[in-house]
């Protein structure tokens, strides 16, 4: 698999949550599409990236952003680095060590075991 993405879409508390993030092995070569995303979803894509490289434990190829799709509502950095986390786990065929959580209103990610 050269490229993943996972989307967070839930309504919660009469709020919605969403952010579908993509991710691919660098040397796919492929542009980003982030010219119009706000920066503050694009550090946390990066950083939920660079949590599921560390989590992983192993040294993976390099992993790029692509795209964040995104509604200026419901969008929210924690469920960005979710996201992007959960895609980047994906690409690298760990998905399912991991799942999505809610903690004080937030978006984390947790190990499938401690579930």
């Amino acid at each position: 698999m050269n490229k993943a993405n996972h989307r967070i879409r839930q309504q919660i508390e009469g709020r919605g949550s969403f952010a579908d993030v993509w991710v691919c092995i660098s040397a796919e070569g492929e542009g980003s599409d982030l010219a119009n995303t706000p920066s503050e979803w694009i550090a946390a894509a990066e950083r939920g990236i660079q949590s599921a490289l560390a989590a992983v434990g192993r040294t993976p190829p390099q992993v790029s952003l692509l795209r964040v799709i995104y509604t200026y509502v419901d969008t929210t950095e924690d469920a960005a680095y979710a996201a992007a986390f959960m895609a980047t786990a994906k690409l690298l065929d760990k998905d399912k060590e991991f799942q999505l959580s809610r903690r004080d209103g937030k978006w984390c990610v947790i190990s499938a075991e401690k579930a």
